[in-house]
């Protein structure tokens, strides 16, 4: 892999971490609408760059 693929590679891969921990760490008895919307959001927008990478690299 190319170092600038390599470096966005690495970045979706922590993105990726980042909101399994974020999941991971939930109490669903505290857990508010605007929370989950937070997350979805975050879920959506990873996905997004994960589609322009794969676009970009193909």
């Amino acid at each position: 892999m190319s170092g600038h693929r390599s470096d966005q590679f690495n970045t979706l891969q922590q993105q990726m971490e980042r909101l399994a921990v974020r999941v991971d760490s939930l109490d669903p008895e505290k857990t508010d609408v605007e929370e989950i919307d937070r997350m979805i959001e975050s879920l959506e927008e990873l996905e997004e760059a994960c589609r322009k990478y794969r676009r970009e690299y193909e």
